[in-house]
Order: C-alpha cells, then sequence, then structure tokens
C-alpha cells in the first residue's frame, strides 16, 4: 500500500465564487477542510476550518448566492469552524464525482498551502495511482510533493499529539526547524502560531519526548 501527497492548485485561481470571495479576503485565512461531500441532490456540504473573523466569515457565506445555509463557530485561539451547505459549479461538481470513481481513499483533512493551493494525501494501489495521474482533471494543476511505502503508524503517532502541538510541529517541520543545518528559530515558528517563544519550546520538547518514547518502545 502506498501513499500520494499531491498539490493542487486552481488554473482560474480558484474552482468555485465562494473559494474566490474566501481567497481574497484578509480577515479569513483558510487551513484545512475535514469533510467535504457531494450528495444525490447535486449539492455539497462541507465543515472547515479557518482562522480570523469569524463575523466577517458569516458575512460571506450569507451574502454568496451559491450557499444555502451554514453555522459558523470559533474557539478562544481564533480557530473558526464553519460547516456550510451550498450548490457546486460545473468544474467542483466533476472533481468531487471523479474522487467517486478513484479506487483511492483520501486521508483528511485537505490543507490549504500558503498559496492558496490545496495538499491532499491519498492511499491506494500503485496502479490506481497511475490512473489517476494520467487523467488529470480540468481547471486543476496537479503537482506530486512525496509518495512512497503508506505506514499507519506514523499517522496514529501523530494523531496522539494534541491540537496545538500538530500546529507546532506542522509550523517548525515547513519552516525548517528540523533541517540541518537549522532553518529556524523557536522565535520564527512563535511568530507563526502566535505563541510565546519558550512556549514553541516547551511543546516541541513534548512532542519529540512523545515521539521517540513510541519509536524506541
Amino acid at each position: 500500500m502506498r501513499y500520494v501527497t499531491v498539490v493542487a492548485r486552481p488554473t482560474e485561481g480558484a474552482l468555485h465564487p465562494l473559494d474566490r470571495a474566501l481567497r481574497d479576503e484578509p480577515a479569513v485565512e483558510r487551513e484545512a477542510i475535514h469533510r467535504a461531500e457531494l450528495l444525490d441532490d447535486d449539492t455539497i456540504v462541507m465543515f472547515a476550518e479557518a482562522r480570523g473573523d469569524a463575523d466577517r466569515l458569516r458575512e460571506i457565506l450569507a451574502d454568496s448566492d451559491h450557499v444555502r445555509e451554514f453555522t459558523v463557530t470559533a474557539d478562544d485561539e481564533g480557530r473558526i469552524y464553519s460547516y456550510s451547505h451550498y450548490d457546486p459549479n460545473d468544474t467542483l461538481r466533476k472533481l468531487l464525482l471523479r474522487r467517486r470513481e478513484q479506487e483511492l481513499v483520501v486521508r483528511m483533512p485537505l490543507e490549504y498551502t500558503d498559496d492558496d493551493a490545496m495538499r491532499a494525501t491519498y492511499v491506494g494501489r500503485d496502479e490506481a495511482f497511475r490512473e489517476a495521474m494520467a487523467n488529470q482533471p480540468e481547471g486543476v494543476e496537479v503537482e506530486i510533493e512525496s509518495t512512497g511505502e503508506y505506514h499507519p503508524k506514523a499517522e496514529d503517532l501523530f494523531a496522539q499529539l494534541t491540537e496545538r502541538q500538530q500546529e507546532v510541529l506542522r509550523v517548525a517541520v515547513r519552516a525548517g526547524y528540523y533541517e540541518t543545518p537549522r532553518e529556524a528559530t523557536h522565535e520564527d515558528v512563535a511568530e507563526v502560531v502566535g505563541l510565546s517563544p519558550g512556549t514553541v519550546g516547551e511543546h516541541l520538547r513534548k512532542i519529540e519526548s512523545k515521539v521517540l518514547s513510541r519509536l524506541v518502545l
């Protein structure tokens, strides 16, 4: 069993008018899609995560002609969670129908990159990957970021971290904290996640202790 992580970029900047409205809104930073389903009535339901101004997100969803209903909640750390039920356009509908036909499992959540592309990891057989890559969807440019044997235990380790620890670890890895030579400091990570450098250091020590002890055992 193998995995492929890809980064998908809409060729026209956005897959759907709602995507474009959220992409262009500086007060809302999209982070992840935890669930997205095309229903039998040809509408979409989505559960997503963002950061920023929850009221502004409510305004965007309320003003959209495509959104049928929605709910937005926010926590004390600035995270926003939204449920939305909306009408797709042809591009998004075709992409979701195509996903149904593929013999691949999509690992959730899907993550937004810093340049508003979407990072997704698929798990499946080599034959299914070859077929998927040979039939690229219209309206999207797909770049393979990494591939290899899929090891569920690595995912299990990550799942055992707290939500804040997962966030700190993601930022640290992407910033180059674990590169040789090191490309980022506690201060660099702290600036992104909104914590003090000391708190970031404490999180990283706890993360390393938990992960390394499980690997050795």
